[in-house]
């Protein structure tokens, strides 16, 4: 659960910085 939990983070964190990227 834990693992997961840190997994879906990353991911989240990942498709926020592609947002903003193609933003700019």
């Amino acid at each position: 659960m834990t693992e997961n939990k840190k997994t879906g983070m990353i991911f989240a964190m990942k498709f926020t910085l592609t947002e903003l990227q193609r933003t700019e």
